[in-house]
């Protein structure tokens, strides 16, 4: 039973001695419903799932392609040497300064990574 159709349904329960209601010319109980309420949405869980699943097909390969760009980045910036070239510039003094291990293809590659 759709929720809709039950919450329309409910819009005229009477209760009854019992403790419990039930709907105008049925003998749904309050377990009932609470349990048709879960059936719902287990349903839509379920109908759901395939998008779930997709997103999660989507996100893997997106990540996938990603660590391959960065390192593809990374490559291609260490074959032009550019870290010695900015050496050359003064960017060694600054890492000896600094004691920091700076590599721009590196930092370059992981920036397009993420």
């Amino acid at each position: 039973m759709q929720l809709a159709q039950l919450l329309n349904q409910t819009q005229g329960t009477l209760p009854l001695s019992t403790g419990t209601t039930a709907l105008p010319g049925t003998s749904l109980t309050f377990f009932e419903r609470v349990q048709a309420a879960f059936q719902t949405t287990v349903d839509s869980l379920i109908a759901f799932l395939p998008e779930i699943l997709a997103a999660l097909v989507v996100l893997i390969i997106g990540w996938i392609v990603a660590v391959l760009l960065g390192k593809l980045v990374r490559k291609l910036l260490s074959l032009t040497r550019i870290d010695k070239a900015l050496d050359k510039v003064g960017l060694k003094q600054v890492r000896d300064e600094t004691g920091l291990e700076l590599s721009i293809a590196r930092f370059v590659g992981d920036l397009v990574k993420w």
